[in-house]
């Protein structure tokens, strides 16, 4: 059986005027009973932040509020990260 792949977003808000680095993780994942969770991942860059998990009955309805969640983070001056760039943890060091 062959996993499905999982939609990812990663955003960064890097503002050192502020004193500001922060990331902010969405993806859509299938937990060990099938139940298709957005999960979502914030935090200072080079911590491992906090992490919250919302179930979904179906797939369209969950990338639709993963699309709704990425476009807030957008308009509050986030941008989008490569998925392939090293882990937040290690960001800036």
């Amino acid at each position: 059986m062959q996993a499905k792949p999982t939609r990812q977003v990663q955003m960064t808000r890097i503002r050192p005027e502020r004193r500001e680095w922060r990331f902010y993780r969405l993806e859509i994942v299938t937990d060990l009973f099938g139940t298709l969770l957005l999960q979502c991942s914030w935090g200072r860059i080079g911590t491992d932040g906090q992490q919250r998990c919302e179930p979904f009955t179906d797939e369209m309805t969950a990338i639709a509020a993963l699309d709704r969640q990425a476009a807030r983070k957008q308009r509050r001056g986030y941008q989008e990260t490569p998925l392939n760039a090293a882990s937040f943890r290690d960001y800036g060091r």
